[in-house]
């Protein structure tokens, strides 16, 4: 199959299934993978010419543990697309189930989101969302490995062990100094397992 792709994109032209006259064709590929290709090239599992053909322009979707500021986003798109499918109102997300949803590091990625976010909007009957509609294991709070943090996340981290150092500890001082309720303070902490 790899071989039969490689010559339509470099003869721009097709034969038919008992064709003995090529068809001239005008086509872009757009390809997606989820593997890594380069590493499938070098096992000989994937051509080079074809890898070469097809990279023309090359863009990496980080994980979604990379990106955890497109949670909340993605949460509510999801949500709003999930609603109108099985014809339900949306529900309104806690905010303790949104802390939840932006420590846990979806090795599913962006379908495993959409798995959970469709199984407590089909199983609910109220008109909140909140840790009980999810599963413990995304629920259950566990800290942030440092060096999966990206920059903006290390930023707030040190930002916050900056303030709480001023402050000596003191949580309402450091929450009204930082701008955020003592919740979010607390849940941030725990994500980042800052000690006080």
């Amino acid at each position: 199959m790899q071989s039969k792709i490689l010559r339509v994109l470099q003869q721009d032209e097709i034969l038919r299934v008992g064709g003995a006259k090529p068809i001239p064709v005008n086509v872009r590929i757009i390809a997606a993978s989820n593997q890594p290709l380069e590493k499938l090239v070098s096992e000989g599992h994937f051509r080079l010419d074809l890898y070469y053909r097809l990279g023309i322009v090359i863009i990496k979707i980080p994980s979604l543990h990379e990106r955890r500021e497109d949670i909340p986003i993605l949460l509510y798109h999801l949500l709003r697309d999930i609603c109108k499918k099985n014809g339900k109102p949306i529900p309104k997300i806690d905010s303790e189930l949104l802390e939840s949803l932006l420590t846990y590091d979806w090795p599913g990625n962006v379908r495993e989101l959409q798995n959970y976010i469709e199984r407590a909007v089909v199983l609910s009957r109220d008109s909140v969302l909140t840790t009980k509609h999810f599963p413990e294991k995304i629920t259950k709070t566990k800290p942030v490995a440092t060096d999966t943090l990206n920059p903006l996340e290390l930023q707030e981290k040190e930002t916050i062990e900056k303030t709480l150092r001023l402050y000596n500890g003191n949580i309402y001082k450091t929450s009204q100094k930082l701008g955020v309720s003592r919740n979010t303070l607390y849940s941030r902490l725990k994500l980042y397992d800052i000690s006080f």
